[in-house]
């Protein structure tokens, strides 16, 4: 048996793009159009700080939309690997992009702060202290604040109904399946190959299903980030009619994709979709809001 042709991999990941295009139209089209607004929205809170008094009463404003832009980034780092046939690694990265955005929606929405998220007081306190303990303060009010919004956003005290909760829970353990171990990959792709059903590649070969897990995942995370925003804006409409117009095209898409998805008998889709609506309200009337250090 000859040895596996290295240039055999760079070759399946240059086409890989090209099977999800054929075989993900709706989706590519969805993804590319909402990449596109996320673009065009941190072009625009750009032209917003355009006098050095335009934050003045709202200081922590260009915090949120520098994180929007780590948002942005991460988005775009997933799809490619979407289109180099490595989706199901994709869906991992996926599980910080969507706790991201639930933390950011929770300071659209007055839960927390970007003290609170950023544990500024554990900083201030810290005094006297070495680095390594400042540190170690800092991490532990983080994650204290982070396990107290996702309590908030979509677990006890949420105020979504039980089943909800459940689903909701489910749907992020999905997630570390992936994240911890690459388990999903080695029960896909590899497994195949442990059975004989057919050879092993060591580069990527197009599977509907591993693509699938990703693209029925990734809408629901982009409907999250794409209600955050409004939050971008200083003044209410200030991105224009034309950008309004544009974003509620865009969610009614992804509110009929996720109907899609449902519609299919996933009860996983319809807690979804109960948790963007309750927890992630903002319109294109919105904008961002100054909230205090104790939020």
């Amino acid at each position: 048996m000859g040895d596996p042709v290295w240039g055999d991999v760079p070759t399946r990941e240059e086409t890989y793009g090209d099977w999800v295009r054929s075989h993900q139209y709706g989706y590519v089209v969805l993804t590319n159009s909402f990449q596109s607004l996320f673009h065009s929205s941190l072009a625009a809170c750009l032209e917003q700080y355009h006098t050095t008094s335009s934050t003045s009463t709202a200081p922590y404003q260009p915090a949120f939309f520098l994180d929007c832009l780590a948002l942005f980034r991460s988005c775009r780092s997933t799809e490619s690997l979407l289109y180099r046939g490595y989706p199901l690694d994709a869906y991992a990265l996926l599980r910080d992009v969507a706790d991201r955005a639930i933390f950011l929606g929770a300071w659209a929405v007055g839960l927390s702060s970007y003290q609170a998220l950023n544990a500024t007081s554990a900083l201030q306190e810290g005094a006297g202290l070495d680095r390594d303990e400042i540190r170690d303060r800092i991490r532990r009010a983080r994650e204290q604040e982070q396990g107290k919004l996702l309590r908030l956003m979509m677990g006890a005290e949420s105020g979504l109904d039980p089943d909800t909760i459940v689903w909701l829970r489910r749907w992020r353990s999905l997630f570390n399946l992936q994240v911890h171990g690459s388990r999903l990959t080695t029960a896909s792709d590899f497994s195949r190959w442990v059975r004989r059903r057919e050879p092993l590649s060591l580069g990527p070969v197009p599977d509907v299903d591993d693509v699938t897990v990703y693209t029925n995942t990734s809408p629901e995370v982009y409907w999250m980030i794409l209600r955050l925003l409004p939050f971008m804006q200083l003044s209410p409409g200030v991105f224009g009619p034309s950008w309004a117009y544009e974003w509620s095209v865009l969610d009614e898409s992804f509110d009929f994709y996720q109907s899609g998805f449902e519609a299919l008998g996933k009860p996983m889709g319809t807690a979804i979709r109960r948790f963007i609506e309750a927890k992630f309200k903002l319109r294109p009337g919105d904008a961002y809001i100054e909230y205090g250090p104790n939020s």
